[in-house]
């Protein structure tokens, strides 16, 4: 009997786990993006001034992309703002621009925190970035193909535009993408995009692994 109902407890938990990351899958997924983005963040490559456990200071780091929409960026801002040293620079059309509630509540709440906005990424921009996060612009969001068509294509990272950035920056996309990153840039050592999902997927399974274990 005792078994039985031991059996019992641990399936009902089991449902339990499968029934949340159903119901909340999209906030799991987001948090999670953002705490495989930092540890990609302080793990990028060093400079010689610069060692990895100082790596989440004095960080330049660009969002370029759909900044309206994105909900990973919109975790991710709110993580970064944490920590001290970050500079923040959101590059998107005006219709695509972050949230002002979310720019606003960042300043009230973190007012060391640097945070800039502009539409254009000019190749003087990358090569000040330590970070460029990407995001793809969301067609499903739209009400129009119009719309969409007028924004979409906006910014296209390839090897042209990264020849002026940084050795030991990075690139990180929350993927899927739709033409925004192209393939070709995939073999450079700067691409963290694949890495980043990777660690995405290890950062979700200690999640839930501690859920299941507490």
């Amino acid at each position: 009997l005792f078994i039985l109902f031991h059996f019992c407890f641990r399936v009902c938990r089991i449902l339990f786990i499968v029934f949340f990351v159903l119901l909340f899958r999209f906030d799991l997924y987001h948090s999670s993006t953002s705490f495989s983005f930092f540890f990609l963040m302080i793990r990028r490559p060093p400079r010689s001034t610069l060692s990895s456990s100082s790596a989440a200071s004095d960080v330049y780091k660009r969002q370029v992309g759909d900044l309206k929409h994105g909900r990973t960026v919109h975790s991710l801002v709110k993580v970064l703002a944490l920590h001290q040293g970050i500079r923040l620079h959101c590059v998107a059309p005006a219709a695509l621009k972050m949230p002002a509630e979310i720019i606003n509540a960042l300043r009230e709440q973190h007012p060391s925190i640097q945070i800039q906005e502009s539409e254009s990424l000019s190749t003087e921009l990358v090569g000040e970035s330590d970070v460029i996060y990407v995001t793809r612009v969301q067609k499903e969001r739209f009400s129009s193909v119009e719309e969409y068509t007028q924004v979409q294509g906006s910014y296209t990272i390839d090897n042209a535009l990264m020849a002026s950035a940084k050795k030991d920056m990075i690139v990180m996309h929350p993927l899927p993408r739709v033409g925004e990153i192209k393939e070709e840039f995939d073999q450079d050592p700067r691409a963290a995009y694949f890495r980043q999902m990777e660690y995405g997927m290890y950062m979700r399974m200690a999640i839930l692994d501690a859920v299941m274990l507490s």
